[in-house]
């Protein structure tokens, strides 16, 4: 079976070229500047665009979430009924926003659309009460969006103040429609954009009362001359398709190569009709493909007699085996021009080569420092767009008073190292500040850290007391338990019955609260 590899290189149909003319007036679907069919299989074309997409889909969205208290309470233990009601619900909610995914997974094929299409789709579904119940992702190459309406549409938007609160604002906007083609590409479906309270028809995409379109939310890479997002490779298409052509080279020679590897001569004598006609044949047939990649070619001749010529001397058949390797490739054709293109397409990302398996000779250095501005160049940034989006659009439309959604990234800090800094000034530190340090690197929550262990250095905890509201009284022993239910740390006024906390004791605490404070003793 032979595999038209030429095939993935060829320009595919839109499925809504008809529906660019067709389209009544008022509802007019824009054609995208580039097809998003042909855009989201261009990764599968790409030995890198999938590597690219792959690196921003983990790194970007693929490190979870968290929530975060708006009011920024000084006892995060000190949660109101309200807050906790609330959270409650938003973390079922982003646990379970469709019936398949958790968010980290639905983010990450948003991703692929946004990263491949330039464009992504959140469809939102509302329950029976007009709330957000759920979250799909509608494919971004089988979507298109219309021009915006000629009026303006007076609308309300819940808006959430630094303190939490929701206030509701009245905007005026030019809504546009969102339209899918049906899997079976007969019909056209159409969504209104999310905040659009007119009712809209999901069959003509016209106002009409009681219509059921459902919202969608539109996320768009910019692009200065069109509605549409364009991603952020798309100046790189050409390259992607010369590294594609770079390797169907490659490939095909296997079962085009026309020079044998050895080529066995007889001289003296003349080629005859019959060996002209062998000639053509092995050319056509038998020295392509694997099968035939060693057969020799033989070329035979006939001597010449004494009757030819009157006394001429009989010239005898000489045979000669030639060998023409040196005219083989011995290797893959245009690796520096592939190794160039991989570069080019990485740089549109700003990505690292490690990020893409383009480099095995990181030290621990130029790894820490090739994350660290990735994270702070590329991903946090993207990061934060999307939680922009959550917490302006559903989160104050879902009317949370108490929580804002933040995504997590990588740790690009070198924990090891801060620990054994902060160890050499750990008299001047805050205990609590470590334990943070060292929960951080062993990535475990930080728990409940007592206040004293952040207000206090050691040093003056060191000049503290400890009473012991139990027994009382008792003689200074570091290997005495540390604080707990029945303890108390008090400043130190009159000494008496009190004992002095000493840096045994705060060691000991940190270890019982689960940390490993090991580095701290080097």
């Amino acid at each position: 079976m032979t595999v038209n590899l030429a095939k993935a290189s060829v320009q595919l149909d839109d499925p809504f070229k008809e529906a660019y003319e067709s389209t009544k007036p008022g509802i007019k679907i824009i054609a995208p500047p580039y097809n998003p069919l042909y855009l989201a299989q261009m990764s599968g074309i790409s030995d890198i665009l999938g590597q690219c997409i792959e690196a921003m889909k983990v790194n970007v969205d693929g490190f979870g979430w968290e929530l975060r208290r708006l009011d920024d309470p000084k006892d995060e233990t000190d949660v109101p009924p309200e807050a906790e009601k609330e959270r409650d619900v938003i973390t079922d909610f982003l646990k379970y926003p469709n019936f398949e995914q958790d968010i980290t997974a639905l983010r990450r094929e948003l991703r692929d659309d946004y990263e491949s299409t330039g464009m992504a789709y959140i469809e939102v579904v509302r329950g029976n009460s007009g709330n957000i119940a759920e979250l799909y992702r509608l494919p971004a190459h089988t979507c298109r969006i219309t021009e915006r309406d000629k009026d303006y549409t007076e609308h309300e938007e819940r808006i959430r103040s630094r303190d939490g609160s929701i206030s509701t604002k009245v905007r005026k906007t030019k809504f546009r429609r969102v339209v899918q083609r049906s899997i079976d590409q007969s019909e056209i479906i159409f969504f209104k954009e999310f905040g659009d309270p007119r009712g809209i028809s999901r069959k003509t995409g016209e106002v009409v009362g009681g219509g059921k379109a459902g919202e969608v939310i539109v996320l768009r890479q910019s692009a200065t001359y069109s509605s549409y997002g364009v991603p952020r490779w798309v100046s790189e298409v050409v390259t992607i398709f010369g590294s594609r052509k770079a390797d169907e080279v490659n490939y095909l020679f296997f079962d085009n190569k026309t020079v044998p590897p050895l080529v066995i001569t007889v001289s003296g004598g003349a080629l005859t009709g019959e060996t002209m006609d062998k000639l053509e044949e092995i050319f056509e047939h038998r020295i392509k493909g694997i099968d035939n990649f060693h057969h020799a070619l033989i070329l035979e001749a006939t001597p010449h007699t004494g009757n030819d010529i009157l006394n001429e001397k009989v010239t005898p058949v000489r045979i000669e085996v030639k060998p023409l390797t040196e005219y083989i490739s011995k290797d893959a054709l245009f690796l520096d021009y592939k190794a160039a293109n991989r570069k080019s397409v990485r740089s549109k990302f700003r990505l690292p080569p490690m990020y893409t398996g383009d480099s095995d000779d990181y030290t621990k250095a130029t790894a820490l420092i090739s994350a660290r501005v990735a994270e702070e160049q590329v991903f946090v940034p993207e990061r934060r767009g999307f939680d922009a989006m959550m917490n302006r659009r559903i989160f104050s439309n879902m009317g949370i008073n108490f929580w804002e959604f933040r995504s997590l990234g990588a740790k690009t800090s070198d924990y090891v190292e801060i620990v054994k800094a902060m160890g050499m000034v750990k008299e001047a530190i805050p205990p609590g500040k470590v334990m943070e340090a060292v929960a951080e690197m062993r990535n475990v929550p930080v728990g409940v850290i007592k206040p004293e262990y952040q207000e206090s250095t050691l040093t003056e905890l060191q000049g503290a007391t400890f009473q012991n509201n139990g027994e009382g009284g008792g003689t200074p022993d570091e290997s005495r338990p540390a604080p707990g239910r029945d303890n108390k740390l008090i400043p130190s006024k009159n000494g008496g019955d009190k004992d002095k906390l000493s840096k045994g004791i705060i060691v000991k605490a940190i270890q019982d609260a689960g940390y490993d404070v090991n580095v701290l003793e080097e």
